[in-house]
């Protein structure tokens, strides 16, 4: 039996981000068009650091 380890991703699609952020993919293309969230291009897909999104949810968190 192999035993895997959980590597925490480093990149993550748009997809991913979407779900993230609980949200469609639009406003993830639109904060990359807008160049509010850094993105990594792999032909034509575009990857999201992992701490790119971290920092953007941590700035843009709202504290009541």
């Amino acid at each position: 039996m192999l035993n895997y380890v959980q590597v925490p991703k480093a990149l993550l699609t748009v997809t991913e981000a979407a779900c993230a952020l609980n949200c469609s993919t639009d406003p993830i293309y639109r904060l990359i068009r807008k160049g509010e969230l850094p993105i990594i291009m792999r032909g034509k897909r575009y990857l999201i650091p992992a701490e790119a999104l971290q920092k953007y949810i941590s700035t843009h968190c709202v504290k009541y």
